[in-house]
């Protein structure tokens, strides 16, 4: 639903505006070729930004005892997939789709084991409180961890050898 919404969103706005958003995916995808390097600093913002995804969701899925706080973080993230795919293809084609789901490679792939394993932890415990065993979290945290290096190091580096031969 969330992909429908953002692709329909970008469908309407593009329309007004497609000399701009054409000027600055083009100017985005050439710095990202030219200056994008894996850096400590943004393995670091990352950590932060996605642990505090987790964190907030865990929490508040826990405060509620039930896993509906989910739901309008997933349609918001389709809707940001469905937006940012229907500014791609407009702009690239088939390129574009190509692009988009290297921008999701590898970590997204991380971060959907993750979220699914969360979610199941949190539906096998509907009470508030965290149970004693510490073996499931820690291996979240590494998943987290791992999802994030991918984010920081590998994807930049699979997008900048695509844009360097495509774009």
């Amino acid at each position: 639903m969330g992909v429908v919404i953002g692709t329909l969103l970008i469908n309407l706005i593009i329309h007004s505006y497609s000399v701009s958003y054409v000027e600055k995916m083009t100017y985005y995808h050439r710095m990202i070729k030219n200056y994008f390097e894996p850096s400590l600093y943004a393995f670091v913002q990352i950590v932060i930004f996605r642990f505090g995804i987790a964190v907030f969701l865990t929490m508040f899925s826990r405060m509620a005892g039930s896993t509906l706080v989910y739901y309008p973080f997933v349609i918001f993230v389709g809707i940001a997939f469905g937006y940012t795919l229907g500014m791609l293809s407009n702009c690239y084609g088939i390129v574009g789709i190509v692009l988009m789901l290297l921008y999701l490679f590898p970590h997204s792939f991380i971060y959907t084991f993750l979220f699914l394993l969360v979610s199941r932890k949190n539906i096998s415990q509907k009470s508030g409180m965290f149970d004693k065993n510490w073996g499931e979290y820690i291996v979240m945290f590494l998943a987290l961890l791992l999802g994030c290096w991918a984010e920081s190091v590998v994807n930049p580096m699979v997008l900048k050898i695509f844009l360097k031969k495509f774009l």
